[in-house]
């Protein structure tokens, strides 16, 4: 073995390559937390983005169900005022065919009552 100076030498040495080793490792944590840091901010902002895009896509989403709602109401209003019309239309057709029967056996009996 050597001498004790030598051996603290040897330790010293050994400590300070331990020691450089270390901070060595720490840079590296250090370096790749800060790319952590980075990217975290970076997922944040995107979460807040995209939050913001989910609330737009249900505001708009409940705007349109409430524009399909007002539709369908309309909807309905206009089935009923068709219906309404169809049967006013039927009447009508059902009246001019009364009136046109009318009208024929009152000129048959018109022209019978001319020839006799």
């Amino acid at each position: 073995m050597g001498t004790p100076t030598e051996e603290s030498n040897i330790s010293l040495e050994d400590t300070k390559k331990m020691l450089d080793s270390i901070q060595a490792a720490i840079e590296k944590v250090l370096s790749k937390n800060g790319q952590v840091n980075v990217e975290l901010k970076e997922l944040k902002a995107s979460l807040k983005a995209k939050d913001r895009e989910v609330r737009n896509l249900q505001e708009s989403l409940s705007k349109t169900r409430e524009t399909n709602q007002v539709f369908k109401t309309e909807l309905a209003a206009a089935k009923i005022k068709i219906k309404q019309q169809e049967e006013e239309t039927n009447n009508l057709w059902d009246s001019l065919d009364s009136l046109e029967q009318y009208t024929r056996k009152t000129v048959w009996k018109s022209l019978a009552l001319r020839l006799s």
